[in-house]
């Protein structure tokens, strides 16, 4: 199985950000595609409840790792943990 990876483009088609993850994505590596290195996370976490089944789809949040980014990269980030949710978890 392939990797689900997710990327912000610019206007003019420069790759920005890419985010990496493993199965199941619910863990999300961010790399700075100018850079290539890692500089934040999403991870997909919830609540404990009695049995797996809630556990996987009931109240779930995302927890960014965010320190130290300007306000356009955090932008990118909370749209990037709504596209997660919308595209790997609402059916």
């Amino acid at each position: 199985m392939k990797s689900p990876t997710l990327t912000v483009i610019s206007p003019n088609g420069d790759e920005l950000i890419k985010a990496n993850s493993g199965y199941g994505a619910t863990d999300f590596s961010f790399v700075d595609r100018k850079t290539n290195e890692q500089f934040s996370t999403i991870k997909k976490r919830s609540l404990a409840y009695d049995n797996i089944k809630e556990n996987l789809v009931n109240h779930d949040g995302y927890h960014i790792d965010n320190t130290n980014h300007d306000s356009l990269t955090s932008l990118a980030l909370i749209a990037m943990s709504i596209m997660v949710d919308i595209y790997f978890f609402n059916n």
